[in-house]
């Protein structure tokens, strides 16, 4: 037998992992997991603030048209049943949408109550008007377009329509809506004219 062989060697795959290889391994397998749960939550989360703004966005523009048919500045010194001027659209009046509380609310099961009156789909929805502020329209002269006038004037400033044939346009308003969920907002704005559906006619 030759002496001078070297002994056989032991498979290196005997040995198995050590141990820092398995904490690496674990590591790498948990931000992997963690990267998941993260994606998964994210998108999570946009479906509901989209499911929110869509939601939002249908009750400003109900409460829009709720509050167009309300409004009717021919009975400023009075009105029937739940008529509103355009003084009533201020900054910082509120209200909510389920139980129909807040500025502009009549009584509970009122007829021109919001449409969304004990709709469970819309509870913990609000509504507060966040800006208010007058509105004029201008037109622009034909020759010189950077010379603009107020819409109900002529060129020379005198009124569109004569004090003898009656009152000229009726003032706009134009409104910030902010429609809340929580601490999550949404803005929309609108132009109300003060020309809407005359209430008293419900209430004879």
């Amino acid at each position: 037998m030759n002496k001078h062989l070297p002994a056989p060697r032991r498979a290196r795959g005997a040995q198995g992992f050590s141990l820092f290889e398995v904490i690496v391994a674990m590591f790498i397998m948990l931000v992997g997991l963690l990267g998941v749960i993260a994606v998964f939550g994210a998108g999570t989360n946009a479906r509901l603030l989209a499911q929110e703004l869509v939601v939002s966005q249908e009750l400003a523009n109900m409460w829009a048209d709720w509050m167009r048919f309300r409004l009717n500045e021919s009975k400023a010194t009075g009105g029937g049943l739940g008529v509103l001027h355009l003084a009533d659209l201020a900054t910082g009046k509120k209200g909510e949408f389920n139980a129909d509380t807040g500025d502009y609310n009549l009584a509970a099961g009122n007829i021109v109550n919001l449409p969304t009156y004990q709709s469970n789909v819309y509870s913990g929805y609000a509504w507060e008007i966040t800006n208010a502020k007058d509105y004029t329209p201008v037109w622009a002269e034909e020759a010189d377009p950077t010379k603009t006038h107020p819409w109900d004037q002529r060129r020379d400033g005198s009124a569109v329509i004569p004090t003898t044939m009656g009152n000229g346009p009726l003032a706009l308003k134009q409104v910030q809506l902010t429609i809340s969920r929580g601490a999550r907002m949404y803005r929309f704005n609108y132009l109300f004219s003060g020309v809407g559906l005359k209430y008293d006619k419900l209430n004879p």
